[in-house]
């Protein structure tokens, strides 16, 4: 127990010690926001896998793979990897152009810009960026409470609580830069560790053949018929080809290409020329880490099943199937590696979680405050406005995370989808089409946002392995497809009502078909 506690010492304090002489380097506004787009090649490919691969990998992903097998397999290959590709292969060639001719720091600076609106769609935007990172930040908090309650022995909230503090800390000191600088060593302690334990446990389980021909002999438990498939069928929910398609093809993949805290982080290349070979390094090293991750989740079902390990029960009742991960690696691991693991987490939970603090109190500081409220607002009440914010939500979302759901996985989706229908089609009509406007955009905004929630209440809590009451041919889906229609249909129609935005406007944008 001494060297686990000794590991964790270690990582806070030299996670603290990178943040806060980062922070010696933030000299203006833009510094904070961006970095005053300043970072190399492998600083922007370890920022992008860092923000994207989180809590919700080491322990969302495994807690899913625990439950569906192989059946998910898609969440895998497409998910997270081809997400932060895309928006690097889609976004960056424009935006880092873009912002180097106009200084913009945001994808709300981008969207006001475009869209001709310096308030309604820079203030619609900015709010829902803070609640969707808000809802996406609590996600982290669970996932440090957990492992924290495992490997410790703590309660829950006591994991959490440090957490929130060492990560507060630090963002407040020195926004983009302490983000960049401390996730290039938590991306590359999170894909270390899970290049190493991933093959550690699957040998502890007989290797990967053994492993899978066990995992289709597992007889009991949710779809524990399907766990060696690649999706279940078509009337089932979670698994089926088409909820398989929606939720990891639309609500999770598009959604993170347009989260504000990936978007975000585009800007902070220093030329085009860095993120030439991005998409490429961004997808190989997402898939090593959420397949390694996932195959230990699948271990954690087998070794199970063989009576190894047993989940403890969830606080609101049945099995707390995000407890997959820490509990196998609890059992199967030497005491040193048991340490690398708890590392491994803390960075993946630790690298998300500062960017999404710092998004929020980007959006609340720099979004609302000065460029809705405020104008004449000098940089350091802007910066004082964003410090103060991360601090308030850092508390506010340690409060909700305090009543966890039984699969973290569900509260990730919830704000993907609504990321997804708030900024996938302004973002992608606004680098590429000429005659989408602000009309357009926000008709697009506000309809795919309100369907999503409508669509989200209707299908009502995801109960696993029962009915959903959205189908199609008799076939469930997930309810980000609804609003995703709805928002192409809303800025498609109404662009096409309204006038076409000036063509100076188009070319300083670089608004058109070609990257």
């Amino acid at each position: 127990m001494l060297t686990r506690y000794v590991a964790f010492a270690v990582y806070m304090v030299v996670v603290a010690v990178v943040g806060l002489v980062a922070a010696r380097k933030v000299k203006s506004l833009s510094d904070f926001v961006a970095a005053s787009g300043r970072l190399g090649f492998w600083t922007y490919v370890l920022l992008m896998v860092g923000s994207v691969f989180s809590g919700m990998t080491c322990i969302g992903v495994a807690g899913l793979s625990y439950l569906t097998g192989y059946a998910n397999l898609w969440e895998r290959v497409l998910g997270p990897p081809l997400a932060i590709a895309l928006a690097t292969m889609l976004y960056a060639p424009k935006l880092v152009k873009v912002s180097k001719r106009t200084g913009i720091l945001t994808l709300q600076d981008y969207l006001a810009l475009r869209y001709y609106d310096e308030r309604f769609i820079r203030g619609l935007s900015g709010a829902v960026s803070a609640l969707v990172c808000a809802i996406y930040l609590i996600g982290q908090y669970v996932a440090i409470g957990i492992v924290s309650k495992v490997v410790f022995g703590w309660e829950y909230w006591q994991g959490c609580l440090l957490a929130a503090m060492v990560v507060i800390l630090y963002v407040v000191a020195g926004g983009m830069f302490s983000v960049a600088w401390t996730t290039l060593i938590q991306s590359a302690l999170m894909i270390g560790g899970t290049m190493l334990l991933a093959p550690y446990i699957v040998s502890r389980l007989g290797g990967f053949t053994a492993l899978n021909l066990k995992a289709s002999m597992v007889s009991q438990g949710p779809f524990y018929q399907y766990l060696t498939e690649p999706w279940g069928p078509p009337q089932l929910p979670l698994i089926g080809p088409l909820f398989n398609l929606t939720l990891f093809g639309i609500a999770v993949t598009l959604g993170l290409t347009v989260a504000p805290h990936i978007v975000n982080n585009i800007v902070t290349v220093k030329r085009t020329s860095c993120i030439k070979w991005g998409p490429l390094a961004c997808y190989v090293l997402g898939v090593i880490v959420i397949l390694g991750t996932s195959l230990m989740g699948l271990a954690a079902r087998v070794a199970e099943s063989e009576g190894l390990i047993e989940l403890m029960p969830h606080p609101l009742g049945g099995k707390w199937f995000d407890m997959a991960l820490p509990t196998l690696a609890e059992a199967l691991l030497p005491e040193a590696l048991f340490s690398l693991f708890l590392i491994m987490v803390l960075a993946a939970v630790m690298s998300t979680t500062d960017r999404l603090m710092l998004t929020i109190g980007v959006n609340i500081g720099y979004d609302v405050y000065k460029n809705l409220l405020k104008p004449q607002a000098s940089e350091r009440s802007v910066s004082l406005v964003a410090k103060l914010t991360v601090l308030a939500v850092g508390i506010a979302t340690f409060i909700i995370a305090l009543s966890p759901p039984p699969l973290v996985a569900w509260l990730i989706w919830l704000a993907l989808s609504l990321m997804c229908n708030t900024w996938l089609v302004p973002l992608i009509c606004g680098l590429y089409w000429r005659r989408a406007t602000k009309a357009g955009c926000i008709a697009s905004m506000l309809t795919g946002l309100s369907v999503t929630i409508i669509a989200g209440y209707l299908s009502g809590k995801p109960p696993v392995g029962l009915g959903w009451t959205l189908k199609l041919f008799d076939m469930p889906y997930y309810f980000v497809l609804l609003g995703f229609i709805a928002s192409w249909i809303a800025m498609v129609t109404v662009s096409l009502a309204t006038s076409k935005p000036a063509k100076q406007l188009l070319d300083d944008t670089l608004t058109g078909l070609f990257l």
